[in-house]
């Protein structure tokens, strides 16, 4: 998918091609009707004027009137057709583009979402699909039948001279020319103003998102100061947004009373020179102010494709920032072995915390990991699913570098629970079973009773269906802990990586639930980061950590000799 805005619209535009080429046909066939309806006015005028009531031919007039009849029916049957296909055309292309960006913003880094408010991301990916609904509507609704309005009018100008013809297609020409020499004006100031409007935004939201810290801190005319600077920005890009469209308006007006001017100078002139009749004023004056209605409306309607496609290209830029290969192979984790090789990470703007960085995980082996808070154990569990990209070094499961293989693989096939997991706003049961496949009621029943989670959600009046926040109110740490330790418990990865997954428990409760994962394990590689050392007692394995590097490796029983050397905490 191209990270332009019009080759990516036109992607979408084809997945409905018969119903955006029955707009476009309606569209031309409505500016016959308008384009012809002033010409067989003028027929009729002009039949009307050198004919007497005593010699009126009631056959010739029947058949006039039925013309003019007849292309009336036509404006308004192919407009009643028309908005019928722009009903049907546009909510499903809303769908296939908010689906399609959802979609590939789910698969960026962990390091792209920190770099941009999720406020704003949302807001970029709910405007973009509005944003490509407008611009194809001006197109094939505005400019279309304008342009081909446009052309039908010259054709009927044309019975009446060359020189009215010309004037028609220069009063085209000009409003078009003036648009198109503003808009880089234009399209300059409203991408500042939709990037500034997407940076508010998403400034309200992180507010929102932190209220209990704003709160709890008394910082709220802290940040309401801080707000209004924002809106100021914003309200100052929106008038120099106001002002470039208001230039080409007044251009407009200009160019508009000056061929209104000459159109009648010219009609006059033939009139006293017998050139024209009484229909071709009728035919100039309605034909004239139907264009310039017209194209009143196109070019304020361009102007707001100029404003559209700035938003549309500002967020399609954010949406598709980070490039995508199709040609990366899917990895194949069947035993679970890593080997971590000469591996240097750094946070950006902060030192280097790991360098250089080894570690061999043997299959099936069971790890746990201990230190310090920023020693880095959470740093390599989220190195080892790809959500950072080390500096240098590589990071190979089953001798496959993962930076060479499908990030979206990778996860399908490791079992991960991380330390600031949250809770979706769906019931206990689509949290339990989220990201498992194939499971059925009664090893959900037997994992829920191994974790005790079954105990608790009971309690609810609806259980299982229970929706979290509304029906089990605020669910306390250690209920959402074991929680995501059942899920732990559906899964079949053959590799299992738990980052701190009971820090809001006992040591007691912790070291019961360890032990289950351990026992679940069995014969899969299993890492778990935690800051209690007597709960990793069944592990084959306990790595300390300090400052990014190993201090210590050996079993359980080992590490514990000297662990009043080391603190955890």
């Amino acid at each position: 998918m191209s990270d332009r805005f019009f080759p990516f619209l036109f992607h979408f535009v084809r997945m409905q091609r018969w119903t955006f080429l029955g707009i476009a046909l309606l569209t031309v066939i409505r500016s016959w009707g308008q384009g012809y309806f002033p010409y067989f006015l003028k027929k009729l005028l002009d039949f009307i004027s050198v004919s007497s009531p005593e010699t009126l031919d009631t056959n010739s007039l029947f058949v006039l009137l039925m013309r003019l009849m007849l292309c009336w029916i036509i404006i308004e049957i192919s407009m009643r057709f028309l908005s019928w296909l722009l009903m049907k055309g546009f909510p499903l292309l809303r769908v296939n583009i908010r689906k399609y960006t959802f979609s590939y913003l789910l698969g960026h880094s962990i390091d792209y979402f920190e770099q941009n408010l999720s406020g704003s991301l949302a807001s970029k990916m709910n405007e973009l699909p509005k944003h490509c609904e407008k611009i194809l509507e001006t197109f094939l609704v505005s400019i279309l039948n304008t342009f081909f309005l446009t052309l039908f009018s010259a054709f009927a100008f044309y019975q009446i001279g060359l020189i009215y013809c010309l004037l028609i297609i220069g009063l085209f020409i000009s409003h078009i020319g003036i648009t198109l020499l503003g808009y880089k004006k234009i399209h300059l100031c409203n991408k500042l103003q939709s990037s500034t409007n997407a940076h508010v935004n998403g400034q309200f939201v992180d507010c929102l998102h932190n209220i209990k810290m704003i709160q709890g801190s008394n910082s709220e005319a802290f940040e309401i100061r801080r707000m209004e600077k924002h809106l100021k920005i914003e309200a100052h890009r929106y008038r120099q947004s106001l002002g470039s469209f208001e230039i080409t308006n007044t251009a407009r007006s200009c160019v508009s009373i000056l061929f209104t001017a000459l159109s009648f100078s010219f009609l006059i002139y033939d009139w006293f020179h017998h050139q024209v009749t009484l229909g071709d004023f009728s035919l100039v004056t309605v034909a004239s102010f139907n264009l310039t209605n017209n194209l009143w409306i196109m070019n304020h309607q361009l102007i707001k494709l100029f404003m559209e496609a700035g938003g549309a290209h500002d967020a399609l830029q954010t949406i598709m920032k980070e490039k995508k290969s199709s040609q990366v192979p899917p990895i194949k984790i069947s035993k679970g072995a890593i080997s971590i090789k000469h591996l240097s990470f750094a946070y950006p703007f902060a030192k280097l915390l790991f360098s250089d960085f080894s570690l061999e995980i043997p299959a099936g082996q069971k790890i746990g990991i201990v230190g310090q808070s920023g020693s880095g154990k959470s740093t390599l569990m989220q190195l080892l699913l790809g959500f950072y990209t080390p500096q240098k070094g590589s990071i190979l499961i089953d001798d496959q570098d993962i930076e060479q293989t499908s990030l979206t693989s990778l996860r399908q096939q490791v079992n991960f629970i991380g330390q600031h997991f949250g809770l979706l706003h769906r019931s206990l049961l689509a949290n339990l079973t989220y990201g498992t496949r194939g499971q059925n009621w009664d090893s959900l029943m037997t994992a829920t009773e191994r974790t005790e989670c079954n105990q608790w959600i009971k309690q609810f009046h609806r259980g299982y269906l229970s929706i979290v926040g509304k029906e089990c109110g605020n669910l306390s740490g250690g209920q959402i802990q074991s929680l995501f330790l059942t899920r732990v418990l559906l899964n079949s990865a053959p590799l299992i990586i738990i980052d701190e997954p009971t820090s809001a428990l006992d040591e007691t409760t912790e070291k019961k639930l360890i032990d289950e994962v351990v026992s679940f394990a069995q014969d899969k590689t299993l890492i778990i980061a935690t800051h209690h050392l007597s709960s990793l007692s069944r592990m084959d394995r306990v790595i300390v950590f300090k400052e990014g590097s190993i201090i210590n490796d050996g079993k359980p029983e080992e590490i514990t000799k000297f662990s009043q050397n080391y603190s955890f905490t």
